[in-house]
This record gives C-alpha cells, sequence and structure tokens, in this order.
C-alpha cells in the first residue's frame, strides 16, 4: 500500500506544500475554514504525517511508541516495564498499544502512535508481512523489531530461537524421553517456525521423530490455550513429554492435564519457553528457556534512542537463550 504524502493531499487541495503543513500545524496565516478542508481530506485519503521529516523543523516530543501483540501477557508485560524503565532513565516516555495479533490493529496503532509525534516506534509484530506493512508506513522514522517476524531491513533485537528449541528439545532426550511433542506456535509465526526447526534437529540428532502441533493465526488466549491442550491430550497420543512454544501455553497444558487426571512430571513432562515471572511460583514451578526479557527490552530501547539520535547503522541483537531447570520434567528410562 503506497503511503500518502503530504504533496497527495496538496494536490488535491490545490494549494501549496507549505500551505498543508502550515494549516496542520494550526498556523494563524491560514485560514479557519482553509484548515478544515485540508483535515477533511487528511482523513478521507488516510495521510498519516512523517514524523521523521516534521522533526527537521519541530522539536523531539520524547516520546516512544511500543506496539505489543498483548501486554496482559507476563511475557509483553515484563518486557514493557523494562522499555519504559529504561527509556524513562533517559528522558524519554512510553506510550503503548496492543494488537491482539490483529494486524489490523497492529496497523492502526502504528498510524495512531505517528499522529501522536513519536520519535520512535519499538514493535514486536504479529507476522513478518504486517512489519513490512509498518515499515512502509512508518517511512525514515526510527524503528527497532523485538523479535523474528520480519524479513530484514530493520534493526531487531531477539533471542536465537533456532538454539532455543534445539536446547529444549536435547534437554528432554536427554532426560530419556523419545515421545515428544512441541506443542503451541502459530503457523504464521517465524518465531515458532525456527523454534521448532531447533526442535526437529534436536530429535534427528536423538533418533526421534517428534509431534509438532500448531495453533491457528488467531490462537491467542488462555482458553483456547487450554481447548487445544486437552483435544491433543485427550486423543492419548503416545507422548512422554511436552515442550510448550510458550509459558503461557504451557500453563494451558497444565490445566488440561490436571481435567484429565494427568500428573505433571510423574505421568507427563512439560517444558515451557519464555521464563515468564508466574513460572518460578511453587505450585507452578515450570522448566522453562529463558531468553532474557529484561535485556532484549533494554537493548531495544538502546538501540531506537541511538538511531533517534542520528546513528543510520542497523543493527542485529541476537540474545543466548538458557535452559532453567525447575520441577515439571522427570528422567524416564528409554524404551530404546
Amino acid at each position: 500500500m503506497k503511503r500518502v504524502t503530504i504533496k497527495d493531499v496538496a494536490e488535491r487541495a490545490g494549494v501549496s506544500y507549505g500551505t498543508v503543513s502550515r494549516a496542520l500545524s494550526d498556523h494563524p496565516e491560514i485560514s479557519e475554514a482553509t484548515k478544515r478542508r485540508i483535515r477533511d481530506l487528511c482523513e478521507e485519503m488516510g495521510y498519516v504525517p512523517n514524523m521523521a521529516a516534521r522533526g527537521l523543523v519541530k522539536q523531539s516530543t520524547q516520546v516512544i511508541g511500543l506496539i505489543v501483540p498483548d501486554v496482559s501477557n507476563p511475557f509483553f508485560s515484563e518486557i514493557a516495564l523494562e522499555i519504559e524503565m529504561t527509556a524513562r532513565a533517559k528522558g524519554y516516555h512510553i506510550l503503548v498499544c496492543n494488537t491482539t495479533r490483529s494486524t489490523e490493529w497492529e496497523y492502526e496503532a502504528a498510524e495512531q502512535l505517528l499522529r501522536q509525534q513519536i520519535d520512535g516506534l519499538i514493535i514486536s509484530p504479529v507476522t513478518p508481512e504486517s512489519m513490512a506493512r509498518v515499515q512502509e508506513l512508518c517511512g525514515s522514522l526510527p524503528l527497532v523489531c523485538m523479535g523474528d517476524n520480519h524479513n530484514g531491513g530493520c534493526t531487531y533485537v531477539s533471542n536465537d530461537n533456532v538454539r532455543g528449541g534445539y536446547i529444549g528439545g536435547r534437554y528432554l532426550t536427554q532426560l530419556g524421553h523419545r515421545q515428544i511433542a512441541f506443542i503451541g506456535g502459530r503457523t504464521t509465526s517465524n518465531t515458532n517456525r525456527l523454534r521448532t526447526e531447533g526442535f526437529r534437529r534436536a530429535m534427528a540428532e536423538a533418533g526421534c521423530e517428534g509431534i509438532v502441533v500448531e495453533c491457528p493465526p488467531e490462537m491467542d488466549d488462555n482458553r483456547r490455550y487450554n481447548e487445544l491442550a486437552h483435544q491433543f491430550l485427550a486423543a492419548r497420543p503416545p507422548v512422554t513429554a511436552i515442550f510448550s512454544y510458550s509459558d503461557r501455553f504451557a500453563l494451558g497444558v497444565m490445566q488440561a492435564a490436571s481435567e484429565l487426571g494427568l500428573r505433571i512430571p510423574e505421568d507427563l513432562s512439560l517444558l515451557g519457553y519464555d521464563n515468564i515471572v508466574y513460572a518460578s511460583l511453587p505450585r507452578i514451578n515450570l522448566t522453562s528457556i529463558s531468553h532474557h526479557k529484561r535485556t532484549l527490552g533494554r537493548m531495544a530501547v538502546n538501540r531506537l534512542i541511538a538511531r533517534i539520535e542520528g546513528d543510520t547503522a542497523e543493527y542485529h541483537d541476537i540474545l543466548e537463550p538458557e535452559l532453567i531447570i525447575r520441577g515439571t520434567c522427570r528422567g524416564i528410562r528409554s524404551s530404546l
């Protein structure tokens, strides 16, 4: 989709570029009738001000936009808090938008944040395709992507998801498991693809086939996680361990297992990914893969502020995941 520019608005209005700019800035030299007409045209044409360009003539707002799928998800709430604390220490404020993994909401959120004259944007995109749309919309506005849902051409901060998938799969095989399922990732997610790749690599090394169960693209709430986990476990697949795409999904597996009378780890070992704050609670005690969320948030802010201040280099920061062993996995005797 071609981004509507201020020149497009000027041509439609039959006025100069400068007149449109002054009208949008509420300049006293422009009549109220002209201001209203130009604002109506901007609304009709879907014009979003290019804040990077306006920054050349206007003072910085010291505001950073943050777009995440769902700040109620402990994974993203922990990152958002770290981003806000880091940004505030550097004199910036944060505006947060949630997408609920809707690509349309994501695009609308980016439009709204641009209208707020943000100095830069940090985004955890829904898909690589939706990220490309946001990049086009933002133009030269400083932008940093969190995670792997992009197609390159941007500064991003992520963890080594292939490595994380491999570490988790290898840990379960080292415990003696051979019937293992990787469950929960969305089919449209690069992150899921990379974690699955690492998991399959670990299965191949151990001579295991491994089962991969993916979520529909729209699935992203606890009730649906529980439903998918319940359906999978109720079918009594021949698995002794589940490697969950996320800790949030792992909680759904825990609930489903309890409803079906399965004990963790006695009947089923369970491994999560994200190491959210709830994972360490005594009654959960979830073994998980950590990719250092707070470090990721701090790095995203620092990279973005560097770009806001004029650094034009493109950075690709990849954090090393870490296995956090707790109490939801147990060793078994190999059946081979």
